[in-house]
C-alpha cells in the first residue's frame, strides 16, 4: 500500500476519534455546570483545558468552547480536527468509500459555514458524536480489511488511549464527588459499567474499569490491545521477522505496566501516570510515522495541521 494512503487512513482514524471524544468531554463539562450549582466554573474550565494541553490560569466556559470547539487555529479544537480529517480523506480519496466522503465533505462545509455555533451547545455536541459514529460505522461496514484498514484501526485506538488517559487524569485532578461518574459519561461507559459491575460503585471501581476492563472498547487495556494487534497484523507482511518494532515495544511495555500494577496502587500518582501515557502515545505515533510514512513528520497536539 502507498504510504500516502496508509498515513491518511491512520490520521482519519485519529482525528475522527479526537473529534468524538472532545465533544463528549465538552458535553459532560456543560452538563456539570448546569446540574451542580456548587461547581466552580473557572476551576473546572481550567482543569479541562489543562488536560487537553492548553494550560491556563483563568478560564470560563466561553474559553473552553472557543479553544476546544470553535477555534480553527487550536489543534485541540473540534473544528480543526474536522478540517484535518477532511484533508486526510481528500488525500486518500480513492480509498475512502463514496458515502463516507460525501457525509464528511458536507459536514466540513457546514462547519465552515458556522454550524458549530448554531443551536444549544449540548445539542451540537450530541450531533457531533452521532456524526462521528455514522462515519465510523460506514467505514466499518465498507472498507476492505487490508493494510489500510489496520492503519485506520491503529490510529483510532491510539487516539482513544490518549483521550481516555486525559479523561482519567481530569477525574483524578478535579475535586468533585461526581468526577469519576463524569469520567464514565465522557467515555460513554455508564451502560457498560452498570451491566458489568452493577449500580453501586466507588471511585476505585470506576478507575479500574476505565483502565483495565478487557471487554469495554474504550478502556485503556482494550485500546492498547487493539493497537498491538494492528501493529502485529501489519508486521506480518514484513519479510524481516524475528524482531520487535519500537512501536510494538512501547505498546507492550505500557500494557504490562498497566496490567500488572498492584490493585491497591491503582490510584497512586494517577495524574502523572496518565500524562506519561499521553507522552507514550506521541512516541508510538512518531515511531509509526518514521517506519511507515517516510518523508513525513509526526502530527502533534500543537503545531501545524497535517
Amino acid at each position: 500500500m502507498l504510504s500516502r494512503i496508509a498515513e491518511s487512513l491512520f490520521w482519519i482514524g485519529r482525528y475522527l476519534e479526537r473529534t468524538e471524544d472532545t465533544a463528549r468531554l465538552l458535553k459532560v463539562h456543560l452538563r456539570l455546570l448546569i446540574e451542580d450549582p456548587l461547581a466552580d466554573e473557572g476551576q473546572a474550565s481550567a482543569a479541562l483545558l489543562s488536560v487537553m494541553g492548553i494550560p491556563v490560569e483563568d478560564a470560563d466556559t466561553s474559553d473552553v468552547m472557543r479553544l476546544l470547539c470553535l477555534d480553527p487555529t487550536s489543534t485541540s479544537s473540534i473544528i480543526s480536527s474536522i478540517d484535518a480529517a477532511h484533508e486526510a480523506a481528500h488525500r486518500a480519496r480513492e480509498t475512502v468509500p463514496d458515502d463516507q466522503w460525501e457525509i464528511l465533505n458536507r459536514w466540513w462545509r457546514a462547519t465552515r459555514a458556522g454550524s458549530l455555533e448554531k443551536g444549544r451547545p449540548t445539542d451540537v455536541m450530541t450531533g457531533i458524536t452521532n456524526r462521528c459514529a455514522m462515519i465510523s460505522g460506514m467505514m466499518h461496514s465498507q472498507l476492505l480489511r487490508d493494510e489500510g484498514w489496520w492503519f485506520l484501526i491503529m490510529g483510532r485506538n491510539l487516539e482513544r488511549v490518549d483521550m481516555t488517559a486525559r479523561v482519567i487524569r481530569l477525574a483524578a485532578l478535579r475535586p468533585s464527588p461526581t468526577s469519576w461518574s463524569d469520567a464514565l459519561s465522557s467515555c460513554a461507559g455508564q451502560h457498560a459499567y452498570i451491566r458489568s459491575r452493577g449500580a453501586a460503585s466507588t471511585d476505585l471501581d470506576i478507575a479500574r474499569f476505565l483502565l483495565l476492563d478487557e471487554s469495554f472498547p474504550r478502556s485503556l487495556l482494550f485500546s492498547l490491545d487493539a493497537v498491538a494487534h494492528a501493529l502485529d497484523t501489519i508486521d506480518r507482511s514484513d519479510p524481516v521477522r524475528g524482531h520487535v518494532s519500537e512501536a510494538t515495544r512501547l505498546v507492550g511495555q505500557t500494557r504490562s505496566r498497566l496490567l500488572y500494577r498492584a490493585p491497591e496502587a491503582t490510584m497512586e500518582d494517577l495524574p502523572a501516570r496518565m500524562a506519561a501515557l499521553g507522552t507514550t502515545c506521541a512516541e508510538v505515533s512518531a515511531c509509526v510515522q518514521e517506519r511507515f510514512f517516510e518523508g513525513t513528520s509526526a502530527t502533534r497536539w500543537t503545531g501545524d495541521h497535517l
